[in-house]
This record gives structure tokens, C-alpha cells and sequence, in this order.
């Protein structure tokens, strides 16, 4: 797909992962219920899709750890999700 994109062009990318035993058994019962089943990848894999582009900092991470607000005081999280911004060049 990123290849009819012109350079300059952005992809942005945020999925949830596998790394949470909770939301992996949450998923699996919707998946059990439903037409429409939805599958979590690891963050390398999700990393993968920014392969060839150049990440605009601070690269594929948690997505409550991309461009924190910096005024706001840091709340625990359950990593559950990743996320990235990338340039095509």
C-alpha cells in the first residue's frame, strides 16, 4: 500500500498487543462470538509495518508513552497497545 504513497507521505499506526494475558483472553472470547475477529500482534510485528520509513520520535512505542503531556503527572498503565508515526522518503 505505502508503495502508491508519494515521499512526505505519513503513516500512523497504533494496535493492540499481545503482552496483556487479559485482553488476550478478552480477545479470544469476542473472536469465539463473533464474525468479525480481531487479532493481536506482537510490538515487533507492529513495528514491521514502519519497515523502510523513517519513525518520527519517539518510534513505535506504548501508546500512553508517545508525546505524553508533560504537565500531566504519569499514571500506571496497562500495556496493552503500541503505536508509531513514520515518513516515507
Amino acid at each position: 500500500l505505502l508503495a502508491a504513497l508519494p515521499p512526505g507521505s505519513y503513516l500512523a499506526l497504533s494496535d493492540g498487543t499481545n503482552g496483556n494475558e487479559a485482553l488476550n483472553r478478552a480477545v479470544e472470547v469476542y473472536n469465539g462470538q463473533s464474525a468479525n475477529t480481531y487479532h493481536l500482534r506482537s510490538p515487533q510485528e507492529i513495528a514491521a509495518f514502519f519497515a523502510g520509513l523513517d519513525l518520527v520520535e519517539p518510534g513505535v512505542v506504548s501508546t500512553a508513552s508517545w508525546r505524553p503531556d508533560p504537565d500531566r503527572p504519569e499514571e500506571p498503565t496497562a500495556d496493552v497497545s503500541v503505536c508509531g508515526v513514520a515518513v516515507k522518503s
